[in-house]
Protein backbone atom coordinates (compact mmCIF):
# COMPACT_ATOMS: atom_id res chain seq x y z
CA UNK A 1 0.00 0.00 0.00
CA UNK A 2 1.37 3.19 -0.90
CA UNK A 3 1.75 6.49 1.40
CA UNK A 4 -1.13 8.40 0.37
CA UNK A 5 -3.69 5.48 1.12
CA UNK A 6 -2.59 5.82 4.53
CA UNK A 7 -2.54 9.56 4.79
CA UNK A 8 -6.69 9.05 3.22
CA UNK A 9 -6.84 6.17 6.07
CA UNK A 10 -5.49 8.73 8.96
CA UNK A 11 -8.13 11.27 7.52
CA UNK A 12 -10.96 9.27 7.34
CA UNK A 13 -10.63 7.73 10.75
CA UNK A 14 -10.48 11.30 12.48
CA UNK A 15 -13.25 12.61 10.44
CA UNK A 16 -15.22 9.88 11.90
CA UNK A 17 -14.19 10.11 15.25
CA UNK A 18 -17.56 11.07 16.23
CA UNK A 19 -19.57 8.58 14.57
CA UNK A 20 -17.35 5.51 16.86
CA UNK A 21 -18.27 3.40 19.28
CA UNK A 22 -22.95 4.18 18.67
CA UNK A 23 -22.36 8.18 19.68
CA UNK A 24 -25.78 9.45 18.00
CA UNK A 25 -27.10 6.41 17.29
CA UNK A 26 -31.33 6.61 17.97
CA UNK A 27 -32.22 3.52 16.25
CA UNK A 28 -32.49 0.82 19.02
CA UNK A 29 -31.62 -2.39 16.62
CA UNK A 30 -28.74 -0.08 14.87
CA UNK A 31 -27.27 1.08 18.64
CA UNK A 32 -27.14 -2.64 19.83
CA UNK A 33 -25.31 -3.76 17.09
CA UNK A 34 -22.53 -1.03 17.13
CA UNK A 35 -22.13 -1.49 20.71
CA UNK A 36 -22.36 -5.13 20.74
CA UNK A 37 -21.37 -6.36 17.65
CA UNK A 38 -19.19 -4.21 15.64
CA UNK A 39 -17.45 -1.82 18.42
CA UNK A 40 -16.91 -4.09 21.42
CA UNK A 41 -13.96 -3.72 23.50
CA UNK A 42 -14.42 -6.67 25.88
CA UNK A 43 -12.12 -9.44 25.96
CA UNK A 44 -13.84 -12.35 23.54
CA UNK A 45 -13.83 -16.10 24.69
CA UNK A 46 -11.61 -17.16 21.06
CA UNK A 47 -9.34 -14.39 20.90
CA UNK A 48 -6.77 -15.36 22.71
CA UNK A 49 -7.55 -19.26 20.74
CA UNK A 50 -7.14 -17.68 17.62
CA UNK A 51 -4.25 -15.47 17.64
CA UNK A 52 -2.15 -18.29 18.44
CA UNK A 53 -3.46 -19.84 14.92
CA UNK A 54 -2.95 -16.51 13.26
CA UNK A 55 -0.04 -15.15 14.71
CA UNK A 56 0.86 -12.43 11.83
CA UNK A 57 -2.68 -10.87 12.52
CA UNK A 58 -2.27 -7.38 13.55
CA UNK A 59 -3.82 -3.52 13.13
CA UNK A 60 -6.65 -3.38 11.01
CA UNK A 61 -7.08 -7.51 9.92
CA UNK A 62 -7.25 -8.63 12.93
CA UNK A 63 -9.74 -6.13 14.23
CA UNK A 64 -11.90 -6.86 11.09
CA UNK A 65 -11.60 -11.03 12.31
CA UNK A 66 -12.71 -10.05 15.70
CA UNK A 67 -15.70 -7.88 14.58
CA UNK A 68 -16.58 -11.13 11.52
CA UNK A 69 -16.11 -13.43 15.00
CA UNK A 70 -18.27 -11.33 17.04
CA UNK A 71 -21.19 -10.43 14.21
CA UNK A 72 -21.00 -14.41 13.37
CA UNK A 73 -21.33 -15.45 16.81
CA UNK A 74 -24.64 -13.10 16.97
CA UNK A 75 -25.91 -13.97 13.87
CA UNK A 76 -25.99 -18.12 13.95
CA UNK A 77 -26.75 -18.56 10.77
CA UNK A 78 -27.22 -22.31 9.99
CA UNK A 79 -25.52 -21.44 6.51
CA UNK A 80 -23.25 -19.31 5.50
CA UNK A 81 -21.82 -18.31 2.47
CA UNK A 82 -18.15 -17.56 2.07
CA UNK A 83 -16.57 -15.81 -1.22
CA UNK A 84 -13.33 -17.83 -1.99
CA UNK A 85 -11.69 -14.08 -3.17
CA UNK A 86 -11.92 -13.35 0.93
CA UNK A 87 -8.50 -13.93 3.62
CA UNK A 88 -8.53 -17.30 5.21
CA UNK A 89 -8.06 -15.85 8.59
CA UNK A 90 -11.77 -14.17 7.69
CA UNK A 91 -13.23 -18.14 7.67
CA UNK A 92 -11.29 -19.34 10.79
CA UNK A 93 -13.01 -16.43 12.82
CA UNK A 94 -16.43 -17.07 11.23
CA UNK A 95 -16.47 -20.61 11.65
CA UNK A 96 -15.52 -20.30 15.29
CA UNK A 97 -18.11 -17.89 15.99
CA UNK A 98 -20.69 -20.33 14.92
CA UNK A 99 -19.71 -23.96 15.13
CA UNK A 100 -22.86 -25.27 14.51
CA UNK A 101 -23.07 -23.44 11.04
CA UNK A 102 -22.11 -24.56 7.48
CA UNK A 103 -20.59 -23.34 4.78
CA UNK A 104 -22.05 -23.49 1.44
CA UNK A 105 -19.95 -23.83 -2.12
CA UNK A 106 -22.66 -20.99 -3.87
CA UNK A 107 -24.89 -18.35 -2.56
CA UNK A 108 -28.52 -19.92 -1.39
CA UNK A 109 -32.07 -18.61 -0.81
CA UNK A 110 -31.85 -20.34 3.04
CA UNK A 111 -28.51 -18.75 3.93
CA UNK A 112 -29.14 -15.61 6.53
CA UNK A 113 -25.14 -14.63 6.74
CA UNK A 114 -22.60 -13.66 3.66
CA UNK A 115 -19.38 -12.57 2.94
CA UNK A 116 -18.60 -11.03 -0.53
CA UNK A 117 -15.58 -9.60 -2.34
CA UNK A 118 -16.68 -6.70 -4.12
CA UNK A 119 -15.43 -8.39 -7.36
CA UNK A 120 -18.97 -10.06 -7.70
CA UNK A 121 -20.67 -6.97 -7.96
CA UNK A 122 -23.88 -9.84 -9.59
CA UNK A 123 -23.91 -12.52 -6.93
CA UNK A 124 -24.71 -9.61 -4.17
CA UNK A 125 -26.96 -8.07 -6.09
CA UNK A 126 -28.84 -11.48 -6.86
CA UNK A 127 -28.90 -12.17 -2.79
CA UNK A 128 -29.97 -8.93 -2.01
CA UNK A 129 -33.01 -9.69 -4.85
CA UNK A 130 -33.88 -12.80 -2.92
CA UNK A 131 -32.83 -12.38 0.41
CA UNK A 132 -34.94 -13.31 4.10
CA UNK A 133 -35.56 -11.02 6.71
CA UNK A 134 -32.64 -10.65 9.01
CA UNK A 135 -30.22 -11.38 6.63
CA UNK A 136 -26.43 -10.04 6.86
CA UNK A 137 -24.27 -9.03 4.13
CA UNK A 138 -20.73 -8.63 4.63
CA UNK A 139 -17.99 -6.50 1.97
CA UNK A 140 -14.63 -6.33 1.98
CA UNK A 141 -12.64 -3.68 0.27
CA UNK A 142 -15.40 -1.77 -0.42
CA UNK A 143 -13.34 1.59 -1.20
CA UNK A 144 -10.84 -0.88 -3.17
CA UNK A 145 -11.13 1.22 -7.15
CA UNK A 146 -14.20 2.84 -8.87
CA UNK A 147 -16.23 -0.42 -9.20
CA UNK A 148 -16.07 -0.83 -5.76
CA UNK A 149 -17.38 2.19 -4.57
CA UNK A 150 -20.09 2.08 -6.94
CA UNK A 151 -21.48 -1.43 -5.95
CA UNK A 152 -21.36 0.04 -2.28
CA UNK A 153 -23.57 3.03 -3.36
CA UNK A 154 -26.04 0.61 -4.96
CA UNK A 155 -26.45 -1.39 -1.91
CA UNK A 156 -26.76 1.40 0.32
CA UNK A 157 -29.75 2.52 -2.23
CA UNK A 158 -31.09 -1.09 -2.52
CA UNK A 159 -35.23 -1.34 -1.36
CA UNK A 160 -34.31 -4.27 0.85
CA UNK A 161 -31.54 -3.24 2.83
CA UNK A 162 -32.64 -1.38 6.16
CA UNK A 163 -29.17 -0.62 7.50
CA UNK A 164 -25.52 -0.32 6.61
CA UNK A 165 -22.58 -0.19 8.01
CA UNK A 166 -19.57 2.02 6.74
CA UNK A 167 -16.46 0.66 8.13
CA UNK A 168 -14.24 2.20 5.44
CA UNK A 169 -12.34 -1.02 4.78
CA UNK A 170 -15.00 -3.17 4.57
CA UNK A 171 -18.99 -3.23 5.28
CA UNK A 172 -22.39 -4.60 6.52
CA UNK A 173 -25.67 -4.71 4.75
CA UNK A 174 -28.48 -5.63 6.94
CA UNK A 175 -31.93 -6.67 5.60
CA UNK A 176 -34.53 -6.17 8.43
CA UNK A 177 -38.25 -4.80 7.36
CA UNK A 178 -38.65 -3.31 11.14
CA UNK A 179 -36.16 -1.54 10.91
CA UNK A 180 -35.99 2.17 9.69
CA UNK A 181 -33.74 2.90 6.65
CA UNK A 182 -30.50 4.08 7.68
CA UNK A 183 -26.72 4.50 6.80
CA UNK A 184 -23.83 4.65 9.59
CA UNK A 185 -20.62 5.65 8.48
CA UNK A 186 -18.03 4.79 11.36
CA UNK A 187 -14.20 3.46 12.37
CA UNK A 188 -14.18 -0.30 13.22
Amino acid sequence: MDFGYHIHRCWCRLCRIGHSRGFGIQSPFAYQMVTDVLCQTNPYYLYDDLKSLFPQLVGLRLRICKMLLRLSNAQQSAETYFDDGLPKEYMAYVKAGNRKGQFLPTPDDNCRFFLFTTENKETVMRVLDSAHDGTIVFLDRIYGNEDAVELWEQVKKHPRVSATFDLFDCSIAVLNRSVQKMNYTMNL
